[in-house]
Protein backbone atom coordinates (compact mmCIF):
# COMPACT_ATOMS: atom_id res chain seq x y z
CA UNK A 1 0.00 0.00 0.00
CA UNK A 2 0.89 3.64 -0.63
CA UNK A 3 2.92 4.93 2.10
CA UNK A 4 3.43 1.71 4.02
CA UNK A 5 6.89 1.16 2.81
CA UNK A 6 8.91 4.20 1.40
CA UNK A 7 10.42 3.64 -1.91
CA UNK A 8 12.47 5.47 -4.50
CA UNK A 9 11.18 6.21 -7.84
CA UNK A 10 13.26 3.32 -9.67
CA UNK A 11 11.55 0.45 -7.14
CA UNK A 12 8.04 1.87 -7.18
CA UNK A 13 8.13 1.79 -11.01
CA UNK A 14 9.63 -2.04 -10.19
CA UNK A 15 6.60 -2.61 -7.78
CA UNK A 16 3.73 -1.38 -9.78
CA UNK A 17 4.64 -2.63 -13.01
CA UNK A 18 6.18 -6.05 -12.08
CA UNK A 19 5.94 -6.81 -8.83
CA UNK A 20 2.52 -6.55 -8.35
CA UNK A 21 1.13 -8.01 -11.80
CA UNK A 22 3.20 -10.77 -10.91
CA UNK A 23 2.17 -11.15 -7.55
CA UNK A 24 -1.49 -10.82 -8.02
CA UNK A 25 -0.86 -13.86 -11.26
CA UNK A 26 0.46 -15.95 -7.83
CA UNK A 27 -2.34 -15.21 -5.72
CA UNK A 28 -0.44 -14.02 -3.04
CA UNK A 29 -2.35 -11.96 -0.63
CA UNK A 30 -2.36 -7.96 0.02
CA UNK A 31 -0.64 -8.50 3.70
CA UNK A 32 2.08 -10.51 2.35
CA UNK A 33 2.66 -8.65 -0.66
CA UNK A 34 3.28 -5.61 2.15
CA UNK A 35 5.84 -7.73 3.93
CA UNK A 36 7.58 -8.49 0.49
CA UNK A 37 7.67 -5.02 -0.46
CA UNK A 38 9.35 -4.02 3.39
CA UNK A 39 12.40 -6.35 2.04
CA UNK A 40 12.29 -4.97 -1.46
CA UNK A 41 13.16 -1.50 0.46
CA UNK A 42 15.19 -2.74 2.83
CA UNK A 43 17.37 -5.84 1.39
CA UNK A 44 18.19 -8.76 3.94
CA UNK A 45 21.27 -11.52 3.45
CA UNK A 46 20.81 -15.19 2.19
CA UNK A 47 22.11 -15.65 5.73
CA UNK A 48 19.34 -13.76 7.46
CA UNK A 49 16.86 -15.13 4.59
CA UNK A 50 17.99 -18.91 5.36
CA UNK A 51 17.56 -17.90 9.16
CA UNK A 52 14.13 -17.03 9.15
CA UNK A 53 12.79 -19.45 6.75
CA UNK A 54 14.24 -22.27 9.04
CA UNK A 55 12.10 -20.36 11.84
CA UNK A 56 9.22 -20.50 9.93
CA UNK A 57 9.60 -24.03 8.43
CA UNK A 58 11.48 -25.92 11.70
CA UNK A 59 13.08 -29.41 10.84
CA UNK A 60 11.88 -31.31 8.03
CA UNK A 61 9.82 -28.71 6.92
CA UNK A 62 12.12 -26.68 5.87
CA UNK A 63 13.25 -28.65 2.90
CA UNK A 64 9.23 -29.11 1.86
CA UNK A 65 9.17 -25.60 1.95
CA UNK A 66 12.11 -25.00 -0.06
CA UNK A 67 11.20 -27.93 -2.21
CA UNK A 68 7.71 -26.22 -2.87
CA UNK A 69 9.22 -22.73 -3.93
CA UNK A 70 11.39 -24.14 -6.49
CA UNK A 71 8.38 -25.85 -7.64
CA UNK A 72 6.58 -22.71 -8.22
CA UNK A 73 9.99 -21.26 -9.75
CA UNK A 74 10.99 -24.05 -12.05
CA UNK A 75 7.23 -23.42 -13.42
CA UNK A 76 7.06 -20.15 -13.87
CA UNK A 77 9.92 -18.05 -16.24
CA UNK A 78 8.50 -14.38 -15.11
CA UNK A 79 9.02 -15.42 -11.64
CA UNK A 80 12.51 -17.33 -12.42
CA UNK A 81 13.74 -14.06 -14.17
CA UNK A 82 12.49 -11.82 -11.64
CA UNK A 83 14.63 -13.71 -8.92
CA UNK A 84 17.68 -13.88 -11.34
CA UNK A 85 17.33 -10.33 -11.84
CA UNK A 86 16.87 -8.75 -8.68
CA UNK A 87 18.62 -11.51 -6.32
CA UNK A 88 19.36 -9.52 -3.17
CA UNK A 89 15.37 -7.81 -2.74
CA UNK A 90 13.68 -10.93 -4.41
CA UNK A 91 15.62 -13.51 -4.07
CA UNK A 92 16.83 -13.22 -0.52
CA UNK A 93 13.31 -12.41 0.41
CA UNK A 94 11.61 -14.83 2.94
CA UNK A 95 8.14 -13.09 2.64
CA UNK A 96 8.11 -13.71 -1.46
CA UNK A 97 9.37 -17.39 -0.58
CA UNK A 98 6.33 -18.07 1.89
CA UNK A 99 3.70 -16.21 0.71
CA UNK A 100 4.57 -18.40 -2.98
CA UNK A 101 4.76 -21.39 -1.02
CA UNK A 102 1.09 -20.61 1.02
CA UNK A 103 -0.56 -19.51 -2.21
CA UNK A 104 1.13 -22.78 -3.70
CA UNK A 105 -0.73 -24.83 -0.93
CA UNK A 106 -3.62 -23.10 -0.86
CA UNK A 107 -4.33 -23.69 -4.53
CA UNK A 108 -3.06 -27.43 -4.10
CA UNK A 109 -5.80 -28.08 -1.76
CA UNK A 110 -8.95 -26.20 -3.89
Amino acid sequence: PEGYVQLDDATRTLVHTELLPEAKNLDLAPSDVALIATIVANPVSYEACEASLHRLWPGDQFAAGINDFIKVRDSNPKLRALLEQYPETLGNNAALISSVVAAYRRGRAK
